[in-house]
């Protein structure tokens, strides 16, 4: 195996391991590696090989589009959040005359 592709198997890794602590950009990892892995194998004429590369690497922009999307909506749900919380902490509770 030559640099290149040692270079792709750890960079793929790294894309693993930010991907399983929850960090979008592991997907940019994966979708050049896959590619790359794409255009090595159709070049080598290992075309299934190639087809599931290329699979994985529109996999792996799919996922990066759908996490950019549950980011925008989780800061939306925190920013809602902290504007309740914000409301009720300085709202001063009623009293109750007897």
């Amino acid at each position: 195996m030559d640099w290149h592709a040692w270079t792709a198997a750890v960079v793929a890794v790294v894309g693993a391991l930010a991907n399983a602590n929850r960090r979008r950009w592991g997907f940019a990892l994966w979708a050049c590696t896959n590619s790359y892995l794409a255009v090595r194998n159709a070049d080598a004429g290992e075309w299934a090989q190639a087809c599931l590369w290329t699979v994985n690497a529109g996999v792996s922009v799919w996922g990066w589009c759908r996490w950019g999307v549950v980011e925008r909506e989780m800061a939306s749900v925190g920013r809602a959040i902290g504007r309740e919380v914000v409301r009720v902490v300085t709202t001063q509770p009623e009293r109750e005359e007897d």
